[in-house]
């Protein structure tokens, strides 16, 4: 499938550079002349007969085709090259463009020169089709350049471009319905041929991140009411105590920095909370990260699933992460711990974490 795509677009980008000079109907011709030859190509924008002359009646030189090409020897002397493209074997679509031009000869080859025209001449034929004909001749003395070979470079370039850009896109649309279908779960032991099986991996790249907001939530008859987002200004006060460990605050910098914040924690369950036993767990809603995402895919092969292939992505990193744990009910040293908790967390937010 991935092969005929790529054929698919290279012929699609051989069809439009080659023909994409004129409209509706273009018909090209380049020529090369050297000091003892002439070398012409031409081109249509459909299947016609092209149909080639050298200061003589025209004869068929392509039948059936798109472009052709043909090289005279040549002694000194000027000639006038023709070249008609028809369609259908009548004249019902045809036209004919002429190029003027002198073999020096080998003895009298003057300095290398360029020289290079563009005539656009229209055509009606059959009363209604307007056929194009772009003639585009360039002269260089003194032996030398190959257009011809020139330009079928640059084509078959754009050709491979064209070709690796749909192989990349078909390869982008299989692996997304891979991620999409992706688990975290390992293959089960069993499988039966031909199953697939994508698994993913998250691992949280180091950077810098913002705690967006807390949690609580409760297990236990004390804190079974518990749940959503913490009400007062913990978050802030953390986020201010994880900058300053950025910058190199102590570890007993960051224990006073967290103490307002297990303050508030605290004074938030004392309101909540009732009388009897449980845990409060607090957990934090991170923001700002990126993690790298490694998908597998596995096929089943003989009964066994068989690792098929694996690639990594980045992703933005946003996720709900653990803080602390509070027993119920509170006692002095429900301060003491929460905030060696905290201070713990805090150095913690911009690490890397595989999940």
């Amino acid at each position: 499938m991935r092969r005929a795509a790529a054929l698919v677009v290279a012929a699609g980008a051989l069809f439009a550079a080659g023909f994409a000079l004129a409209q509706p109907f273009p018909l090209s011709l380049t020529s090369v002349i050297g000091s003892t030859d002439a070398s012409f190509a031409y081109a249509a924008g459909e299947t016609v007969d092209f149909f080639c002359g050298l200061t003589v009646p025209d004869e068929p030189c392509g039948s059936s085709v798109t472009s052709g090409s043909t090289t005279y020897a040549l002694s000194a002397g000027t000639y006038t090259f023709q070249v008609s493209a028809r369609e259908g074997g009548v004249d019902r679509l045809s036209a004919t463009t002429g190029a003027t031009f002198t073999i020096a000869g080998p003895a009298t080859v003057p300095p290398p020169s360029v020289s290079t025209t563009t005539v656009t001449t229209t055509i009606k034929t059959g009363g209604t089709t307007t056929l194009t004909v772009t003639e585009v001749d360039t002269v260089e003395k003194g032996g030398g350049v190959d257009t011809a070979a020139v330009i079928a470079i640059v084509v078959g370039f754009v050709g491979v471009l064209a070709a690796t850009a749909s192989w990349l896109t078909v390869r982008w649309r299989r692996r997304s319905g891979w991620q999409a279908k992706a688990t975290s779960e390992e293959p089960p032991p069993r499988c039966v041929p031909p199953g697939h099986w994508c698994t993913k991996e998250v691992t949280a790249k180091p950077g810098r991140r913002e705690i967006a907001y807390l949690t609580l939530a409760g297990q236990g008859p004390a804190a079974r009411e518990l749940g959503g987002r913490a009400k007062g200004g913990a978050a802030d006060t953390l986020n201010e105590v994880v900058r300053g460990f950025r910058n190199g605050d102590s570890a007993e910098a960051v224990r006073l920095g967290v103490m307002p914040a297990a303050a508030d924690l605290l004074d938030e369950l004392r309101v909540q909370v009732a009388a009897g036993e449980g845990v409060a767990a607090v957990a934090a809603h991170l923001e700002g990260g990126k993690a790298s995402c490694k998908f597998t895919v596995y096929k089943c092969v003989d009964g066994a699933w068989k690792e098929r292939e694996s690639w990594e992505v980045e992703i933005d990193d946003e996720r709900d992460v653990p803080v602390a744990q509070v027993r119920l009910p509170l006692d002095d040293r429900s301060l003491e711990l929460l905030v060696a908790e905290l201070a713990g967390f805090v150095t913690r937010v911009d690490a890397a974490e595989r999940r």
